[in-house]
Order: C-alpha cells, then structure tokens, then sequence
C-alpha cells in the first residue's frame, strides 16, 4: 500500500513539476507576445485620428454640442486673431443665438504630422437659415467658405487643436428675393497696417428693384466695433467703390458690403438686404530692408 502512495506521490510530484514547467513556458511565450505587440491595443495612424477629430468638430459645431467640442481643444487654444479659449466659444454662443440652425462641413485637404504636433489644412463651409428680423419681415439664407489650417498638438493619447489660420473666407447673408441676385466682392487678400486699399461691389440690374450699397471695412476684434455705415445708390452699371484704410494695429479685418434692395412699388418694411463678407489679412508689422527708403 505505501508502495503504491509512493508511486503516486512521484507521478504527481512529476505531473506538476511538467505542468509547472509548461505553465512558465506560456508566461514567457506570453510576455514575448505583449513586447511585439501582440496583445496590445493597435494604436490608429495619426492621420486617422486627425480626420476622425475634424469630422467630430463638424458634428459637434452642427448639433451645437459645444460641452463636446470644448473636450477637443486645447485650453491654450487661440486664434490666428488673438482671441483664447474663452473668447472663442464665447463667440461661438453669440453666434449659435443670431443663427439658429447652421450646418457646418469640412473638407480636408492635406494633413502633415511632425512628432506630437500635425497640421490639417481644410475648406471649411457652413450654411443656415437667419429670422426675419425687425426691419426686415421676411427670413434668409447665409453661406459661408473659407481655407483654414487646423494646428493640434498630441496631449497623452489624444490630439487636440491647438490653434487655427484661417487662409481665406467668404461670406454671404441674403433675405427675401436677394437670394435671386448674382454678385461680386473684389478686393486684395493682404494689405499692410495703415495702407488704402480699394474696395469694389457689384450687383446684377434689375428695374424692378431700387438698390443702394455700403462699403466698409471692419476689423475683426471682439466685441465687434459698429461700423459706420453710408448708404449709396449704385451707378448705372449697378457697381460700386470705396477706397478705404486699413486699420493700424495689423488686426485681420473684413471688407463688408452691405446692399439694401427695395422693390419700387414696396415700403421699407419689405426690404432685402444683401451682405458680403470677405477677409483681409493685415500684418502687424512690415520688414524693412536697408535698401528701402524711410
């Protein structure tokens, strides 16, 4: 009987020596595995966060989810403007409340990463439909492009927009039948601190219609600086310009025309209003060579 509790004992002592044996042949096999990777978490290419980040962005402005879109920028944030974090989604609050339904879409054009900092240029469009409003009894469109460069910077695992350029804009709000109108902005895309430049609207003819043109423009600053507003009739061919000067302080501004069309047998209340929008980009300061003159 003891020989054959012996003989057990040894064929179990063996058995687990074996099992013990095989149990840390897995733990290295294991170990090797997760040092190549095998058990970890595939990490997506940078490039495909950053498209997934921008398309969240789009979402996010749309559904005017801005407790979502704040997780995606960094608490550095700023502009190409100068306006931070705060100022920035300030702004966008303010503007969610005059416009109270925009869409907005992002078509990316390029995306470059460096390290943990990526930059993704884009044509950014947004569109909406505007109240009427007290002046102005019937409802409007407005439209908007523009070219901007999105910075991010990787923050632990995620990418976050650190800061944006924009390149380009354009904009357009129209009321009533001023959707109907075909027209044109012209003006530079850079001028110098303190320069005059000139400012150039057109607008198609129609006899049916009275129409009468502002020209200014305005630097971008927040809270925006009430413009001073002269009202002209438009010449015979239905154009207009304006030389004006730009601001001093090298802020980006935009050049604004601001068109009122009437129909002849129509009250002021039944007025529609056109308004252009396109960027200027100042720069604050200008490099002087030794060569140029004082």
């Amino acid at each position: 009987m003891k020989k054959i509790c012996l003989i057990f004992a040894i064929l179990f002592m063996f058995c687990n020596v074996s099992i013990a044996s095989e149990l840390q042949k897995d733990d290295v096999l294991a170990s090797k595995l997760h040092q190549i990777g095998f058990f970890r978490k595939q990490e997506k290419a940078p490039e495909i966060q950053l498209q997934e980040n921008m398309q969240k962005i789009g979402n996010y402005l749309s559904k005017r989810n801005l407790k979502r879109l704040k997780t995606l920028y960094s608490t550095s944030f700023v502009t190409n403007d100068g306006f931070d974090f705060a100022t920035y989604f300030e702004m966008l609050e303010k503007t969610f409340e005059v416009y109270p339904k925009l869409d907005f879409c992002f078509k990316i054009k390029t995306i470059e990463v460096n390290g943990e900092f990526a930059q993704v240029l884009c044509e950014e469009t947004s569109s909406g439909q505007i109240n009427p409003s007290k002046l102005i009894n019937q409802g409007g469109v407005i439209n908007s492009k523009s070219l901007v460069f999105y910075h991010f910077k990787k923050v632990g695992e995620n990418w976050l927009v650190s800061s944006y350029d924009v390149v380009s804009e354009n904009a357009i709000i129209q009321y009533g039948d001023a959707v109907n109108f075909k027209y044109k902005l012209i003006a530079p895309k850079m001028v110098k601190a303190g320069e005059n430049y000139t400012v150039r609207f057109e607008l198609t003819q129609n006899p049916n219609f009275i129409q009468v043109a502002s020209i200014t423009n305005e630097p971008i600053v927040y809270p925006p600086i009430e413009p001073d507003e002269i009202f002209k009739n438009t010449k015979s061919n239905n154009a207009l310009e304006r030389v004006v000067t730009a601001n001093k302080n090298g802020k980006n501004e935009n050049a604004v025309a601001s068109v009122g069309i009437s129909r002849l047998d129509a009250s002021l209340i039944d007025l529609i209003q056109l308004v252009l929008v396109g960027l200027l980009r100042v720069p604050a300061d200008t490099f002087k060579s030794r060569h140029s003159p004082l």
